[in-house]
């Protein structure tokens, strides 16, 4: 999104333990750990916000104020303990496009897990199916996050221009394993 022009403020964890993780520290280009964060985090602004305190969530409910959209990738239920579901901003905004990125969705027995790109590509068969006759193994790239974010993004962009037809914003709903799922859509249509 910030490609195309809007101004993404990313908000991350103030909490000590996690800073290291969410910045890259060494400024060495060949550090492919900053490499992957400097690429996904590229045109985004950041902010450190505790949202478990009252001055973190005021802060966070000014910026709600001045958004379009607020996007969240919680497991299910960590963004009502934040005090920032859906229903929660709604009723703050009532305009508001919310987007939520889930690992495995947020119906089902999956749905208050955790997951990364390794564990869609395992759940959805692609590590089978690109391992053939061997082992499993992971896609070359993370077909995944990025495929979710273009998906995600084509959802986000579809919800503002309905909240410009309509005025009404809306919840809007993707995850790793939908998009993994999609990735494998020949291959569970001829099973």
């Amino acid at each position: 999104m910030a490609e195309y022009g809007a101004d993404v403020i990313k908000i991350n964890s103030a909490t000590a333990r996690d800073v290291p993780a969410q910045f890259s520290t060494s400024g060495m280009a060949a550090d492919p750990g900053n490499q992957q964060h400097e690429h996904l985090n590229r045109g985004k602004r950041t902010l450190l916000l505790d949202l478990q305190s009252p001055a973190g969530l005021e802060v966070f409910w000014k910026l709600v104020d001045q958004a379009d959209v607020v996007m969240q990738n919680f497991p299910l239920g960590t963004a009502e303990r934040y005090s920032i579901s859906y229903e929660q901003t709604r009723a703050h905004k009532p305009d508001i496009v919310y987007f939520s990125l889930s690992a495995y969705g947020y119906d089902g027995p999956f749905g208050a897990w955790r997951g990364f790109e390794g564990n869609a590509q395992a759940v959805a068969g692609l590590m089978d199916r690109f391992g053939g006759d061997g082992p499993p193994m992971s896609q070359p790239f993370l077909l995944d996050d990025y495929g979710t974010g273009v998906r995600g993004a084509f959802g986000i962009g579809l919800a503002v221009y309905h909240h410009l037809v309509t005025g009404r914003g809306q919840h809007v709903m993707t995850s790793l394993v939908e998009t993994a799922s999609y990735h494998q859509a020949a291959y569970l249509l001829d099973y």
